[in-house]
C-alpha cells in the first residue's frame, strides 16, 4: 500500500466507524446469539480498555488459547484497539511447546477460554512465567456494551504489527509469522475485490482464529462491515444448515 500513516485507516478505527455508521447490521451471528456492529464495536472497546488498565500498551504481543468460540471475535477487535498484537496458539499443542511459544513471543498476557485454562497455566508453568504473565478467562471478564463503552480506539500505523500467527511446526518448532496492519489490511481488500465482498455479504467461519486461514473471509468483513457466522466445530450437516438458514455468501 502507498497510503502515507497519517491517511491510513487500520482494522481498529473501521471497527469503530462501523459501529457508528451501520449500528443495527450484524456483525457476529453464534447460533441464537447475535452482536450487532454497535454492540460488538462497543464490547471491543471494553475489552480495549481493561487491557490498557492492566497495563497493556501499542506493540505488546496479547497470546490467545482458545477453541472456535465467537468470545474470541470481540477479543480479537479489544487487542487490536489498544494497539497490541492478536497472538494465538493452537490447543492442539502440548503445554511445552505453547510455553517456548509465549517466550518467543514475549506475551504480555494470555487469553483462554474455559475449556482451555488448565492447558494455558500449564503452559505459562512450562514457560516459567508465572510470575510474568497473567492467564485471563473468558467468563471472569465483563464487557460493556453501553455508550461509555464507545472509546476510540488507537491509531495504528501502516508498518505496525497487527498479528503474530504461529506456523504448524511440521518441519520443526513453530515459527511466529508477523503481519503488519498494512498487510492485513492489503489483504483484505485484494479478498474482497476479487470475491465480490461488500458489506451485505455473510461469512460461515469454521477456521479456529490460530490458523491465518480464518483471516481470509473475516479481514474483508471486519474492513467492509461484513456479518461472520460463527460455527463452533465443522459438520457437513451444520455446515448446510447454517449456510441456507444464514444466507451465506461466502
Amino acid at each position: 500500500m502507498t497510503r502515507g500513516p497519517d491517511l491510513f485507516v487500520g482494522l481498529p478505527e473501521r471497527i469503530a466507524v462501523h459501529g457508528r455508521s451501520r449500528p443495527n447490521a450484524p456483525a457476529l451471528i453464534a447460533g441464537e446469539t447475535t452482536l450487532t456492529w454497535q454492540t460488538f464495536a462497543r464490547g471491543a472497546a471494553s475489552m480495549s480498555a481493561w487491557m490498557k488498565a492492566h497495563g497493556i500498551a501499542p506493540g505488546d504481543r496479547v497470546g490467545f488459547l482458545g477453541s472456535h468460540r465467537p468470545w474470541g471475535y470481540p477479543l480479537l477487535a479489544g487487542i487490536l484497539g489498544v494497539g497490541a498484537v492478536f497472538t494465538p496458539f493452537s490447543p492442539l499443542l502440548t503445554p511445552p511447546l505453547i510455553g517456548r511459544l509465549l517466550r518467543d513471543s514475549r506475551a504480555r498476557l494470555l487469553f483462554a477460554t474455559a475449556d482451555q485454562v488448565e492447558k494455558a497455566k500449564a503452559s505459562v508453568a512450562a514457560a516459567g512465567l508465572v510470575d510474568t504473565v497473567a492467564v485471563c478467562v473468558e467468563s471472569e471478564i465483563e464487557l460493556e456494551f453501553g455508550p461509555a463503552s464507545d472509546a476510540r480506539p488507537a491509531r495504528v500505523r501502516p508498518t505496525d504489527p497487527c498479528t503474530q500467527i504461529y506456523s504448524s511446526g511440521t518441519t520443526g518448532t513453530p515459527k511466529g509469522i508477523v503481519h503488519s496492519h498494512d498487510a492485513r489490511l492489503a489483504m483484505g481488500l485484494a479478498v474482497a475485490a476479487t470475491t465480490r465482498f461488500d458489506g451485505d455479504a455473510r461469512v460461515l467461519s469454521c477456521i479456529p482464529l490460530h490458523s491465518n486461514g480464518a483471516f481470509i473471509f473475516l479481514l474483508p468483513a471486519l474492513i467492509l462491515g461484513g456479518s461472520v457466522v460463527v460455527l463452533e466445530r465443522f459438520t457437513a450437516g451444520d455446515w448446510l444448515e447454517a449456510a441456507e438458514r444464514h444466507r451465506i455468501t461466502h
